[in-house]
Formats: structure tokens, C-alpha cells, sequence
């Protein structure tokens, strides 16, 4: 079985929460964690990102829906030919000779994918990633509410790892961790561990670490319980960056503590928070309006002209100011690109920073000087640590207890 070579390189110093740094090695590529993902859908060759935010990429595709229905897709090869070319262009965005890829298919259909549309899933993402996520299914998992229902979705993740297995040049498969109620993670967990996968990504489906804690408790957990924690590699997926108002000109990036919750790569967020429509009300919807996330404090500002980039602006990024200006007079869509190119380099260069700060430093004391993280959420990431490092002996005295009820 292939697995990712991971090596620990430097852990928090102090021991008080779940910073660290990993050396990733995969048929001679090698990166280093932290480390923010590039969306290469976003990208042009024209476009030159810091080095140092490079390394990982990741290409993401929804299926089973009106733009991409699965049996219009396997059955029309004009069709499939686009699909597929399309694939071919964001992958080849990246540099296969130093770059790792990520292709994480969501199948947006009710029901298993069974047959060939499955066959098909499996192969593309096998086909544009260097390590192979499962497909993630957010209709499926959110239907089981039942130890019955679970154990279907149990064995057909067993079937899909047996059958990327099959390939005669196997690749390191990537375990997925959907939400799933709380009594269900662990033992999905379990199932990737008794395969022999070391690598794992969690889908938060719009939410940030704060908020989503409880269900990333069993994953650490089971982890430490196998000594895995310093032996796997943890990505987020669609992650968000904290809650957004009107009234806020700044809001407090929440997706880069993912690092400090025990993640060693971040996504982007991809599908949209779901939320009542009274909070809906409250979000900034204006058209000529962006986000732009501030590595020195960590803070994403709302920008509402040209001005207020000059403000923030840092002296190490790639993007053109006058890019922005020519934005804000000019194409939307453009200006949404140069948002998301800006905002991808400057994580991954914060990535960078934090790798030196466990190394040398004590990543508690680094955020307590960022002006947009609250000390409850340093004091949440402390406790994150302390509830996944219980002593195992203390652990089993638990569950005996429990067997005698």
C-alpha cells in the first residue's frame, strides 16, 4: 500500500496547542506545513505567486448537478472532452515536477453513485491528483441519522479504497471526514486507519474551526490514540473565514487558526453558508465590495475603493495595485479574481511565517500579538489540545464505565 512519506520537522515548544510543521514527500516532490493550497482555477500563466506560497494545489468539482449531471458527462464525449479539458487546464496551472494537486470531487446526488458514473468519479480524481481524496457526498452523509445507514456508508468507502487500489500505479489515498453526526467520525476514522491511510481532510461545509470544533474532536482524538497525530497529513476543506456583517469594516480571520486546531494544509471555502435569512440580511452584499485578508493582524478588511487597498496593502505581494483600481472601475469579475489571488498568496505566505514561528518561537505568544485574534479563541485553541491529549488509560476507564451501565 502507498502511503505519503511524512516526516516531523518542529512541534509547539510549549505544549500548548496543535502548531506544527511536517515535510511531505511523495515520488520525489516534497512540501512543507503549514501550507494554504492554491485554487488553480483562478490562476493564469501570466500570473506570478510568491514561491513561498507554493506547493499544493487543488482542483474541486461538484457532480450529479445541472452544470455537470454525471450520465451527461459519461455518455456524451463532446461533453466528457470539455469536462475533461477543463481538468487538464487547472492542473497543468501548477508545476507537476515540484507541486502537489488534490482533484475533490463532491457528488451532489441522493443516492450512491454506483456503476460507472462511480467508475468515472474515481478515475478523474485519480487521474488529476497526486494524492487521491475520496469523493466527498454532503446528501449522503446528511442522511444518516442511524447506525444502519452508517454501515452502508462505511462499506462503500471500503469498496472505492479497494478499488483505487486496484490501480497497477497505486497513489496515497486521501480519507474524507464529511459531517457526520458525532457518534459516526471516529469510527469512520477507524476504517481509513485499518487501511492504512495517513491522510485525511475534513469537510467544514462553510463553518470555521471555532465553531466546528466538537466535530473535529474525534478525528485528533482517534489519531492520538493511534500516534498518528505527528505521522498524518490533516487538510481543511472548504473552510470559512468567520462570520460577516455590514457593519464590520473588519472581521476576524478564523480559517488560518485551522493551523493551530491541528490542520497542516488549507483550502478555499466553496459552497456558500447556510444560514436564516435574517442573518442573510446582515451580510455585505454590495456589488464593488472586497474582503482582503491582512497577514499582520489577521484581519480581513472590507474595501470599498482604491483608497482603502492602499491602506493594507503589503509590500511582498504579487498582484498589482493598479490591478485593483482598473478592478473597481472595470470588470467584476476580474476584481473577484484579483480578490481571491491576493487573499490565497497572503495565507500562503502567512503559512510560511508560521512554519519559522513553531520552529523558533511559541505560536501562543505570535497570536496574542495580532490585533483581530481574541483571546478566547487562543484559549479555545489551548483547549482543542488539552481535550485530544487525555491519557489513553483514562480514555479506556471511560469506556468501561460505560460498558457497565
Amino acid at each position: 500500500m502507498t502511503r505519503l512519506q511524512i516526516k516531523p520537522l518542529a512541534f509547539d515548544k510549549n505544549d500548548e496547542t496543535l502548531y506544527g510543521s511536517k515535510e511531505i514527500t511523495l515520488d520525489g516532490k516534497k512540501i512543507f506545513t503549514p501550507i494554504v493550497s492554491l485554487d488553480t482555477r483562478h490562476i493564469t500563466h501570466n500570473d506570478q505567486l510568491a514561491d513561498a506560497a507554493k506547493g499544493l494545489n487543488e482542483i474541486y468539482r461538484q457532480l450529479e448537478t445541472r452544470k455537470h449531471p454525471l450520465e451527461g458527462i459519461i455518455f456524451n464525449r463532446k461533453r466528457q472532452d470539455n469536462f475533461n479539458s477543463k481538468l487538464q487546464t487547472e492542473h497543468n496551472r501548477g508545476n507537476s515536477q515540484k507541486e502537489l494537486t488534490l482533484c475533490i470531487l463532491e457528488y451532489a446526488g441522493a443516492r450512491f453513485p454506483l456503476g460507472r458514473e462511480l467508475e468515472f468519479i474515481l478515475d478523474t480524481t485519480y487521474l488529476f491528483s497526486d494524492i487521491v481524496p475520496l469523493p466527498t457526498l454532503p446528501k449522503m452523509t446528511a442522511a444518516i441519522d442511524e447506525k444502519s445507514k452508517f454501515d452502508k456508508y462505511r462499506i462503500f468507502q471500503e469498496e472505492i479504497i479497494r478499488f483505487l487500489r486496484s490501480n497497477k500505479h497505486e497513489k496515497p489515498i486521501m480519507g474524507v471526514i464529511p459531517r457526520l453526526a458525532y457518534a459516526f467520525v471516529a469510527d469512520l476514522m477507524e476504517v481509513y486507519i485499518d487501511n492504512d491511510i495517513n491522510a485525511f481532510y475534513v469537510d467544514f461545509e462553510a463553518r470555521n474551526p471555532t465553531t466546528f470544533k466538537q466535530n473535529l474532536l474525534p478525528v485528533f482524538r482517534t489519531l492520538a490514540q493511534h500516534d498518528m497525530t505527528e505521522k498524518s497529513f490533516i487538510y481543511a476543506h472548504n473552510i470559512d473565514v468567520g462570520r460577516i456583517v455590514k457593519a464590520s469594516d473588519v472581521i476576524n480571520a478564523k480559517n488560518i487558526l485551522s493551523f493551530g486546531f491541528g490542520f497542516d494544509a488549507m483550502g478555499r471555502r466553496h459552497k456558500k453558508r447556510q444560514m436564516p435569512e435574517k442573518a442573510r440580511q446582515k451580510i455585505d452584499m454590495s456589488s464593488r465590495r472586497l474582503r482582503l485578508f491582512n497577514k499582520n493582524d489577521y484581519g480581513y478588511y472590507r474595501i470599498l475603493n482604491p483608497r482603502g487597498i492602499r491602506e493594507i496593502y503589503p509590500s511582498d505581494s504579487s498582484i498589482p495595485i493598479n490591478a485593483f483600481s482598473r478592478g473597481f472601475l472595470g470588470s467584476l469579475h476580474r476584481l473577484r479574481r484579483y480578490e481571491k489571488l491576493f487573499n490565497m498568496e497572503q495565507l500562503g505566505l502567512e503559512a510560511f511565517r508560521v512554519r519559522q514561528i513553531v520552529k523558533d518561537y511559541v505560536p501562543t505568544k505570535y497570536l496574542a500579538t495580532k490585533q483581530h485574534v481574541k483571546g478566547k479563541h487562543i484559549k479555545l485553541i489551548k483547549r482543542f489540545k488539552d481535550n485530544i491529549s487525555r491519557k489513553k488509560s483514562n480514555q479506556k476507564s471511560l469506556l468501561d464505565i460505560f460498558s457497565l451501565l
